[in-house]
């Protein structure tokens, strides 16, 4: 009961010796589960094959796949149980030196690249203290540290200051899909143009069940088992919407919903209007 796995963490900013982040690990062989698995103890290194963290302890899985395959068994299967997490479960072995301050200034890096949001957070940040941020690119915010707070003692009550600072970010237009779950989220300022959508599908059944052919009394036959095969196939008929200029991303999936079409086919739907130009939206599969 042996996997091959691959292990792996995110070590944090000024994360320090002897503090614990989480991992993740998944099977890399033809392991079916990792339920109730344990890690031995394995060492996570960095690029430069320096050892950052030690990580060991017993794997929870958000999934499971019981059951036996081939004919006539019966498998039941809910999301992934080939990859799971150890909550805290690597030390930090060794701290990768960073400094708050470089040649007297502070660089903030956004998450996501946004011209209108690095515009807004230099204009907040100048209403505070005068004249001492400019956006230097779509995700990077340069601050000059003022003379007051040059000590390296008062960084930490400076950066504070500036961390409570309120501003509205910019909303991206975006539309995130997960074709594994059939999971859809979208913004508000998603919108889709109008257009008309016409969706119809075909369910194709196939059933099976073993069989056995018994041979009369004292004959040479043998007894066989066989496979008898059922396929039924119903074309539903198709279905119709119509859209009008404003309509969201999520009242579109809801309406899509509400005519009980599939989440897999809403994602195909979605895709579609896409690539025809009628969602004004970006399209992230995960």
């Amino acid at each position: 009961n042996n996997a091959m796995v691959i292990v792996t963490a995110t070590l944090p900013s000024f994360v320090k010796k002897g503090s614990r982040i989480d991992v993740l690990v998944s099977a890399a062989g033809d392991a079916k589960s990792l339920r109730g698995g344990t890690l031995i103890r394995m060492e996570l290194k960095g690029h430069n094959w320096e050892t950052y963290a030690v990580a060991q302890g017993p794997i929870a899985i958000g999934g499971f796949d019981e059951g036996r395959t081939g004919g006539g068994a019966t498998r039941v299967k809910k999301g992934v149980s080939t990859v799971g997490t150890i909550p805290g479960g690597a030390i930090i072995e060794d701290e990768v030196p960073e400094e708050i301050i470089q040649g007297g200034t502070i660089h903030i890096n956004l998450r996501e690249q946004d011209f209108t949001t690095v515009s807004r957070m230099s204009e907040a940040i100048n209403k505070r203290f005068k004249g001492i941020a400019y956006p230097q690119d779509p995700s990077t915010v340069v601050i000059e540290v003022p003379r007051e707070y040059a000590d390296k003692r008062k960084v930490v009550e400076f950066v504070s200051e500036i961390e409570n600072l309120r501003l509205s970010p910019a909303q991206r237009a975006v539309v995130v899909i997960n074709e594994r779950t059939g999971t859809i989220i979208s913004g508000t300022n998603a919108l889709v143009s109008a257009c008309h959508i016409t969706h119809g599908s075909i369910a194709v059944t196939i059933e099976s069940t073993v069989e056995v052919s018994q041979p009369l009394p004292f004959s040479a036959g043998i007894t066989a088992f066989f496979d008898k095969w059922w396929v039924d196939v119903k074309d539903k008929p198709g279905s119709t919407l119509n859209l009008e200029a404003g309509a969201t991303a999520g009242e579109v999936a809801q309406l899509l919903t509400d005519i009980r079409i599939t989440p897999n086919d809403i994602i195909t739907i979605f895709q579609m209007l896409k690539a025809a130009g009628n969602l004004q939206a970006e399209l992230i599969l995960r």
